[in-house]
């Protein structure tokens, strides 16, 4: 999922695609979804498409983790690298 996400080359459907699909493993129980994966998913947050931002939070069951100073941080990173575009929707949606 990362690797896609931070490949510029990769269209957002296939990340999306991926998203969907794991969601749908996990949903059916193919993948066992511990804490241990939702601290992972924590980590990688950052390196996510911004389009999908909202969906993969939702998805992989961080909400009670992704609150408003965790969006806000993400915002300020975004800000710093200079990445106004990302920066914008996360300040949008939150």
């Amino acid at each position: 999922m990362e690797a896609c996400c931070t490949n510029e080359a990769v269209p957002d459907i296939i990340c999306r695609v991926l998203l969907n699909n794991i969601f749908n493993q996990i949903n059916i129980k193919q993948i066992n979804y511990t804490q241990k994966h939702q601290d992972m998913a924590f980590t990688k947050v950052e390196s996510i498409r911004i389009e999908i931002l909202f969906d993969f939070v939702n998805k992989m069951k961080l909400t009670t983790r992704a609150n408003y100073d965790f969006y806000k941080q993400l915002a300020a990173k975004y800000l710093d690298r200079e990445k106004y575009h990302e920066a914008a929707k996360v300040i949008y949606k939150y």
